[in-house]
């Protein structure tokens, strides 16, 4: 056999090689990994016309090498030759229509791929523009703060301090903690969601709308005779030794209202996506960059506001759906809580029995770990 002709042989054998890898490889990977089938197709192609033209080489090896010296008669096979040109022309010419039919599908191939990442582009900026407002509307939290000008025997005197941006929230905690500890002391035959809802509802909404109170002030010389309950669970978070401004409870509903609306549509504007165009570790990346926006108290409010049922659509339960509308998972299959730990929680409330932690929620491919929390982990260092 020729040089040629054993050139031929290798490359038809190569190209048939990595077409039956590239076919075997499609089936174990996902859409994103898969070669494309125009490769696959290409390849073959190639494969079919070196087999053939190493045939044509070898067995017209001598007439192309040594015309003058060849004993074989050739005028003999030359009907042989039509007919198997007469064969091979039209295979060659499908061949080439084929061929060309590639070339026409690959260009759609590369228009498809620049409309989808055309497609990405858009996301990712909308996505960051929404993590920009996000920001803003943390920069817009503030909170109220007692700090002690003077302090005698007989009198003081306090003025307040706006704390604001992230550092307010680790005050928002202890405001929570403190009213839910007060719920806690007046509302003994509850429970722990009882008492939370109460303190949210007094820490988001105020007290008479308005945000002033009547309640009983340690200041006062009469308290009232007979207090209602509401009073005096209003007495107890007034007589607590605390820095915040107890006397005027406004709420916090102005700001946080719109800062959680658009934080979950953030979250669903993400999860939302067909995983044919984001996949599911993709989104997990993405919630991972808004995540890492979110301190450890503010994720404990993203989970008091779950908790005590104003946030309820960030986790839901069977029971939870209405109709056939999607049941959200953002804080197990996305991990949105993942920083919390059992610690800078109100120890009411324990993570453990909350979530279970062995359950069914989504896990990312190829991760050898992939816990709900943060502090799992910390549990097998």
């Amino acid at each position: 056999m020729t040089f040629f002709a054993s050139l031929c042989s290798l490359i038809a054998a190569i190209a048939l090689f990595f077409s039956v890898f590239f076919l075997f490889h499609n089936s174990k990977k996902n859409q994103t990994q898969k070669k494309s089938k125009t490769i696959i197709i290409s390849l073959l192609l190639l494969s079919i016309c070196s087999f053939f033209l190493a045939i044509t080489l070898d067995f017209t090896n001598d007439l192309l090498t040594e015309p003058l010296t060849t004993t074989i008669d050739y005028s003999k096979v030359g009907p042989y030759g039509d007919l198997i040109g007469g064969i091979l022309n039209p295979l060659i010419a499908f061949i080439g229509i084929i061929a060309a039919s590639l070339a026409f599908y690959a260009q759609y191939q590369a228009n498809h791929q620049v409309q989808e990442q055309f497609k990405i582009q858009q996301f990712e900026s909308q996505f960051y523009e929404m993590l920009r407002l996000h920001k803003d509307n943390v920069n817009e939290v503030s909170i109220s703060e007692k700090k002690v000008l003077y302090q005698s025997f007989r009198n003081s005197q306090a003025t307040l301090v706006d704390i604001n941006g992230r550092k307010a929230f680790e005050y928002h905690v202890k405001e929570i903690e403190l009213y839910y500890n007060a719920a806690k002391t007046i509302f003994k035959k509850e429970n722990n969601e009882y008492w939370l809802k109460k303190a949210y509802h007094l820490y988001f909404f105020g007290i008479n709308n308005g945000g002033t109170n009547n309640f009983y002030r340690p200041s006062n010389r009469r308290p009232p005779k007979n207090p209602t309950v509401e009073q005096l669970f209003y007495n107890e978070i007034a007589k607590a030794n605390i820095k915040f401004n107890t006397e005027k409870i406004e709420g916090h509903a102005t700001y946080l209202a719109h800062l959680y609306r658009h934080l979950f549509q953030i979250v669903k504007f993400v999860a939302s996506q067909q995983e044919s165009f984001i996949s599911y570790e993709e989104k997990r990346k993405y919630l991972r960059i808004l995540r890492a926006q979110l301190s450890n108290p503010e994720q404990v409010m993203l989970f008091y506001n779950w908790k005590s049922g104003f946030g309820f659509k960030w986790e839901q339960s069977e029971k939870d759906k209405k109709d056939n509308s999607k049941q959200n998972r953002f804080f197990t299959d996305y991990r949105m809580i993942h920083n919390v730990y059992q610690d800078i929680l109100i120890q009411d409330f324990n993570l453990t029995e909350i979530f279970d932690l062995k359950g069914d929620f989504r896990k990312e491919e190829g991760k050898d770990r992939d816990p709900l929390f943060e502090f799992e982990d910390w549990d097998n260092d």
